[in-house]
């Protein structure tokens, strides 16, 4: 592909025509503005795809890398190969990046450029010239990483209508009568949308709320309120127990904050490394937020206890996940600070 590159200053126009003139020159236009912009090319690939290259260079999504050229007799072609769900659109149009708007393969032929005092001190030079795929989403994965929905989230997180009790609560649990109380829809859905924010950019199927267990999950909040504690394994001695928050403990992630908090904020620092420093290598409540069968849910919250239901349901997952999942990476690619920046949550 031929590059196109306007080359501001007078030097670097009569240096082009110097080159221009030289009888032989077999020297692609890709190569001159090479030359004429330094010795260095850095390829940036954002997420989407990769840059492959005939002589082996292999530059992944969000990586930036840098080819030193420092003398002549380069020559390479530079291809962009979309991920599934990505298609590639072209090279990116900026100042100083090469092979802007094209499509085709780029390619950098120094081979017969010939070596003047000129060229060599540009090779020598620092200057950083940039190749640069642009890929668009297609299909589902368009919809992986809603900005304007986290931009949303992030700017309401723990807003004050978001913890009051009359957006949580149709009925006010009652620590004194055992009583665990009922969530609303609007809180219920709030939590669900942070859940599910969070599995879509990592290609997870969505899950589902399930109201069957409602109680149970509210009765687990309520235990761990009554005794100021957090636990797996409340028993018999514990205040308000009962067999429903026996079971649902043991199958929930929990949380504690010390004031009442947005049902928003618990799937997110599930999910974040500084609130889980204590088994960081195990990560369990970020597994289960993220682990790939998971089909439906339930939550229930007391004042600052939450808890998130993630297994017992008495039912196998029989949905279809979308590819072959080896793992799940964290972070992965394109993330919301909200899910890796410490000391953030307000």
């Amino acid at each position: 592909m031929i590059v196109s590159i306007a080359l501001a200053g007078a030097f670097l126009r009569g240096l082009y025509g110097v080159l221009s003139r030289q009888p032989g020159r077999a020297a692609t236009a890709a190569a001159l503005a090479l030359v004429l912009t330094g010795c260095n090319l850095t390829i940036v690939v954002p997420e989407g795809g990769r840059v492959l290259s005939l002589q082996g260079v292999e530059c992944e999504a969000g990586e930036s890398c840098t080819l030193e050229i420092s003398t002549l007799g380069f020559f390479d072609s530079f291809s962009a190969t979309a991920n599934p769900g990505y298609a590639f659109s072209g090279w990116r149009t900026a100042n100083m990046h090469l092979c802007a708007g094209g499509s085709a393969a780029c390619v950098l032929d120094f081979r017969n450029v010939p070596s003047t005092p000129q060229i060599l001190s540009l090779l020598a030079s620092t200057t950083e010239f940039f190749l640069a795929p642009t890929f668009e989403s297609t299909g589902a994965d368009s919809n992986r990483y809603p900005v304007d929905q986290w931009r949303q989230l992030a700017n309401s997180l723990n807003a004050s209508g978001n913890r009051s009790d009359s957006f949580l609560y149709n009925r006010l649990p009652n620590e004194a009568n055992c009583d665990p109380g009922e969530l609303t829809n609007a809180a219920k859905n709030r939590f669900m949308l942070s859940v599910n924010l969070i599995r879509r950019l990592h290609y997870l199927p969505l899950v589902e709320l399930d109201s069957f267990w409602d109680t149970q999950m509210q009765e687990t909040s309520l235990v761990q309120l009554a005794n100021n504690t957090l636990t797996h394994y409340p028993n018999t001695g514990h205040d308000c127990y009962t067999s429903g928050a026996a079971a649902g403990a043991g199958s929930s992630n929990l949380s504690y904050r010390s004031l009442q908090s947005d049902p928003a904020y618990y799937p997110l620092a599930w999910v974040n490394d500084s609130r889980n420093l204590s088994a960081l290598m195990e990560a369990g409540h970020r597994r289960w937020v993220l682990h790939p069968h998971l089909a439906i849910t339930a939550y229930g919250q007391t004042e600052g206890y939450a808890s998130m239901k993630v297994f017992g349901f008495g039912q196998s997952f029989s949905g279809e996940l979308t590819g072959d999942i080896d793992y799940i990476a964290v972070p992965y690619r394109e993330y919301p600070y909200l899910m890796v920046e410490r000391g953030f949550y307000p």
